[in-house]
């Protein structure tokens, strides 16, 4: 059998030394539950905050209102200041944000169903990603984005292992 993904990222995680925390959104806590089911991942995930509502965002998170006002909650923009204060947060290596719309309907700023953006920062560094995830549920939605993110984080940690062993 195969390693899933997520295996693979929790072992490179060690391996490398690394520690991880994500900020949730459309994908709910899967991304952290998938980690965790990962005999060992305590060693090397922080934890996860969920925002799934606006105000949480805005409230807990202390996204800038008018980041959200200008660009939309599900936003290159929006990602990217959820990993910044994710990195506040919770003090990791890497940190990935999820921000996107998994359906069924297109959201209040007319983002389309399936539209994600997942950003990772990586020490000092930030990686933005957009997906447009057409005609999957809601399910296939955040399965696609969690996996994504896992495998752009391996990527991430991989070309980052060559360079430093250069």
């Amino acid at each position: 059998m195969e390693e899933n993904i997520f295996s693979k990222l929790v072992n490179a995680l060690k391996e490398e030394h690394l520690t991880l925390s994500s900020i949730e959104s459309f994908t709910g806590g899967l991304f952290s539950k998938l980690v965790t089911d990962i005999s060992g991942s305590s060693q090397v995930f922080f934890g996860s905050l969920v925002t799934y509502k606006t105000s949480i965002k805005e409230d807990v998170l202390h996204i800038k209102k008018e980041i959200i006002d200008k660009y939309g909650v599900v936003s290159k923009q929006t990602s990217i200041e959820m990993v910044k204060k994710g990195k506040e947060m919770f003090n990791t290596d890497i940190v990935v944000s999820f921000t996107g719309n998994a359906g069924p309907t297109v959201c209040e700023d007319n983002k389309q169903v399936g539209e994600c953006y997942i950003s990772i920062l990586y020490l000092d560094n930030i990686y933005s990603f957009s997906y447009l995830f057409k005609d999957l549920s809601r399910d296939g939605v955040r399965n696609n984005g969690v996996n994504s993110a896992a495998k752009e984080i391996l990527k991430i940690i991989s070309k980052n292992s060559i360079k430093n062993n250069n």
